[in-house]
């Protein structure tokens, strides 16, 4: 874990807690998780916000938190977005599916309730917090974060999305700190699955902590390989490839004065 890469600062966003990316079409798609709207950013660099539920959130911190609804991935499959909430309260079940035409312009968008899929999750693992996502072929692979007591990190896969049949593979994460890594997303590139983690001073899935440091690596079996630390303020929360060769990610301060970013790096 000696190895740094420093990733380099793309642009500003103009929110404060992006947790989710995908890129397609040119198009950089983003959720935050304190945000009621799909963020997107075109072919020039301009970017536009999409509004998935009407109304507006508390601008106090913790009354916030209380009722956002917490989405944490985004994943593409066929022509529709799907973003992703944590799973990790009661209130936080509800995503959304959004379709997509070829240029990647929305068309329209629908609730997706992932509550029955998550009530099945939390009979093998009981602090659920869905921070990752993608898809590949007719599956979906999801990624819980073991910030909770029991301190599990696990890929999720579930056969024949949209069904609810899945099995879960426990992912070992070394220590960074005396901390423990915990992942915040994953993508695959060429069928190789790479993820981002973190070490962050916390024992909750619902109160953030101080972050100690924060690491990219691929996963082969379960098992991290090539873990490599991030030399970067914030929390990275959002990855996904490009075309132009670039992973990017996006970035969560855990604060409403410090906007998120993207960043981009090159193995």
């Amino acid at each position: 874990m000696t190895r740094k890469i420093k990733p380099e600062l793309v642009c500003e966003l103009p929110v404060h807690a992006a947790s989710g990316l995908v890129i397609t079409r040119d198009h950089f798609y983003i959720v935050a998780d304190d945000e009621l709207s799909l963020l997107i950013r075109d072919k020039k660099g301009k970017c536009s916000l999409y509004v998935l539920w009407e109304g507006e959130l508390p601008e106090d911190v913790m009354e916030r938190k209380k009722i956002k609804p917490d989405l944490e991935s985004l994943f593409l499959f066929e022509d529709k977005l799907y973003a992703v909430p944590s799973g990790s309260k009661k209130n936080r079940t509800m995503g959304a599916r959004i379709k997509l035409d070829s240029s990647g312009k929305i068309l329209g968008h629908e609730d997706a309730d992932f509550e029955g899929l998550f009530k099945k999750l939390k009979t093998e693992i009981d602090d659920l917090n869905i921070e990752g996502a993608f898809s590949h072929g007719k599956d979906l692979f999801l990624f819980q974060r073991g910030n909770g007591k029991e301190g599990i990190n696990a890929m999720i896969t579930v056969k024949d999305w949209p069904s609810t049949k899945f099995s879960v593979k426990e992912i070992k994460l070394p220590l960074h700190k005396n901390v423990p890594l915990t992942i915040t997303d994953a993508t695959m590139v060429e069928d190789e699955i790479y993820f981002l983690a973190v070490a962050e001073a916390t024992e909750s899935t619902y109160l953030d902590g101080e972050i100690l440091g924060a690491f990219f690596g691929k996963l082969r079996k379960g098992e991290a390989q090539d873990l490599t630390q991030l030399d970067m303020k914030g929390k990275p929360e959002g990855l996904a490839s490009h075309s132009d060769g670039y992973f990017y990610i996006v970035t969560d301060d855990d604060s409403r004065d410090i906007p998120s970013r993207l960043l981009r790096f090159q193995l």
